[in-house]
């Protein structure tokens, strides 16, 4: 008799984790995080049907050199990254940029963690950028 309520106690709990799994799951599609690395094209397209913040995290003396138009400067080597980060809307798409997609792709991962909504790296950066607008 003991075994069998065992059993049964064993198996409410079961179903009682499961179903409590199974809530938590659909409220976290609910606070989807979108994170791509796009293409120039498909970035360039994005930003027209979803405007949003074009952020260069490149330095400033790169910055100097050429910039995407309407571009926001957060140096991704600044201490105060994050900080400046913050002052963005979390709810506008991001488009983020640097030379060639290595500090872009970072700072992505970065804004997702600090609660930003919407994160599109251009694949190649400025470069790739560059590259198809001669």
């Amino acid at each position: 008799m003991k075994s069998i309520l065992l059993t049964l106690s064993i198996a409410a709990l079961l179903v009682a984790v499961i179903a409590a799994q199974s809530g938590s799951h659909s409220s976290q599609n609910d606070d989807e995080v979108i994170a791509e690395s796009l293409e120039v094209a498909a970035w360039e397209k994005l930003m027209k049907e979803k405007p949003g913040t074009v952020l260069d995290v490149r330095t400033q003396e790169e910055f100097a050199r050429g910039y995407i138009p309407n571009a926001v400067l957060i140096d991704w080597y600044s201490e105060s990254f994050n900080e400046k980060a913050e002052k963005l809307d979390k709810t506008s798409p991001v488009y983020l940029y640097c030379h060639s997609g290595g500090r872009s792709k970072r700072a992505m991962s970065r804004l997702t963690k600090l609660g930003f909504e919407e994160v599109y790296n251009l694949k190649g950066g400025i470069t790739a950028w560059n590259a198809a607008h001669p």
